[in-house]
């Protein structure tokens, strides 16, 4: 039987953890897979630390494994930290798959991604960001193109499937403690010339809770911290050889 591991970081999302891992688990009857969703949590301040911890608790679920950050990382340097967990389960796994928490994807479509032979790195049909978040993505995309030389529509979708061999390629590279590993995991696929497959997905947007990292009082302070992210990020993405 396949076996699979789900990292998973999550800051501030009660409303789906859930919902989520009731998703996997019914793909896991429907692919035959056995699997371990491998949750971090990024110093969230509502109730989802709590609540998956319960929902473990009275599920009995072992397939469950939760972890905690000590202080805020953020969401990319908690990818990072989950794909160094994963080094006490890869060797019974055949598959990684990293993912968002607030991905609402229809159980069809999430059901499909599984069914290619090599590594998958999704592509969102619809995806809502506005104005300015969408000239950022721009810039991200046209920074990929001349580190590759081609054209990448959302390159950092968080939806990646990844084989074993591939994962351990990717974790051996890819800078530690960096804010985009999606990035830089597409940028290492296309120059290694490692096999993959990109597949659309469709996203059930939430516009009410998009963004909730970037929340606060005041809006000036929401886009200047995006826009020093953004500045961070591109310059790590221009920095990295290959």
């Amino acid at each position: 039987m396949k076996s699979i591991i789900f990292l998973i970081p999550f800051f501030n999302e009660e409303k789906n953890l859930k919902t989520l891992s009731d998703l996997i688990k019914k793909i896991s009857l429907t692919r035959n897979f056995s699997y371990k969703i491998l949750f971090l949590d990024d110093c969230s301040p509502d109730n989802s630390f709590k609540i998956i911890q319960e929902f473990k608790s009275q599920n009995m679920d072992d397939n469950l494994i939760i972890y905690q950050n000590s202080q805020n990382l953020g969401h990319g340097k908690s990818l990072l930290k989950l794909f160094e967990l994963t080094k006490d389960y890869i060797d019974d796994a055949d598959t990684i798959v990293t993912l968002d928490s607030d991905m609402k994807i229809e159980y069809n479509e999430f059901n499909e991604i599984f069914e290619s032979e090599n590594s998958v790195i999704c592509k969102r049909r619809r995806f809502e960001e506005g104005l300015f978040r969408t000239l950022i993505t721009l810039s991200a995309e046209f920074i990929i193109f001349l580190k590759t030389g081609k054209l990448w529509r959302d390159g950092n979708c968080p939806l990646r499937i990844y084989k074993k061999e591939d994962f351990l390629i990717i974790n051996s590279l890819i800078p530690k403690n960096i804010l985009t590993p999606n990035i830089i995991s597409t940028i290492i696929f296309v120059k290694r010339k490692i096999p993959y497959t990109r597949k659309k997905i469709n996203l059930i947007h939430d516009n009410k809770n998009s963004g909730v990292t970037w929340k606060g009082k005041n809006p000036l302070s929401k886009y200047i911290k995006i826009l020093n992210f953004s500045l961070k990020s591109s310059f790590e993405v221009l920095r990295f050889k290959i």
